[in-house]
C-alpha cells in the first residue's frame, strides 16, 4: 500500500475495503479471555516508557530534543487524563487483544488486500 500511496492510487473503494477487514478482525478479537487479568494503567505506562526508551537514540538524527520532550510530555499528560476511559472500555470489554501498529508498510494489495496483524 506504501507504493499505491507515492502513486496516488489509493481510492475511497480500497479504504472502505480495508476498514472492513480491520472492523471485522477488530470485532472477533479476543476480550476478556486473554486479557481479562491484565491491570491497563501499568500495561500503557510501560508500553510508552518503552516507546521513549527505544527512540530517544535518534534525539538530535531525526528530532529534536525540544520536539522529543513535548510530544513525551504531552503523551504522559494523555495517558493519565484518560485513564479513567481506558479502564471504563477496559471493563466494558472493548479493549481488544490484538496487533496497534497498522500502518501501509503491513497492508499489501496483490489479487486482494492483506494486512499483517498479530
Amino acid at each position: 500500500m506504501s507504493k499505491l500511496l507515492e502513486q496516488n492510487k489509493v481510492d475511497w473503494k480500497l479504504i472502505d475495503e480495508i476498514a472492513k477487514i480491520l472492523a471485522k478482525f477488530h470485532l472477533q478479537a479476543n476480550t476478556k479471555i486473554r486479557i481479562e487479568g491484565f491491570e491497563i494503567d501499568p500495561i500503557v505506562q510501560f508500553n510508552w516508557k518503552e516507546n521513549f526508551e527505544q527512540t530517544q537514540k535518534f534525539i538530535g538524527a531525526t528530532i529534536s530534543k525540544e520536539t522529543y520532550e513535548f510530544v513525551r510530555k504531552r503523551i504522559e499528560d494523555f495517558t493519565s487524563k484518560n485513564m479513567p476511559v481506558f479502564k471504563k472500555r477496559m471493563v466494558e470489554g472493548k479493549v481488544r487483544n490484538c496487533h496497534g501498529d497498522v500502518h501501509s508498510g503491513n497492508i499489501f494489495v496483490i489479487d486482494k488486500v492483506y494486512i499483517l496483524m498479530r
